[in-house]
């Protein structure tokens, strides 16, 4: 999803995002997308995934994981369209 960036880690390109997020959304709409982003950030880092190597099949199991965990389906509908709103930004500045 995100080769395009090879020297950024997802700490700078999570920081990016949410500025952004901060200047141009609301203080509830910031909250979400950290709250999500820092749970998918944390999980690349335990399963030693890169920013610049996560694709689908990384957002696939990250989605899995959190379901066997026993997280509810709206919760990960939201896991997931963070997610993508987080690495459609990325591909645009890219």
């Amino acid at each position: 999803m995100v080769t395009d960036f090879p020297s950024v880690n997802w700490n700078e390109a999570l920081r990016e995002f949410l500025f952004h997020v901060k200047a141009s959304r609301a203080d509830a709409t910031l909250r979400f997308y950290d709250v999500r982003l820092r749970q998918l950030v944390q999980w690349a880092d335990a399963n030693r995934v890169s920013f610049a190597d996560f694709g689908k099949r990384h957002l696939d199991r990250y989605l899995i994981d959190r379901r066997g965990a026993g997280i509810a389906p709206m919760t990960l509908r939201h896991d997931a369209v963070s997610a993508k709103a987080f690495f459609r930004w990325c591909q645009r500045k890219s």
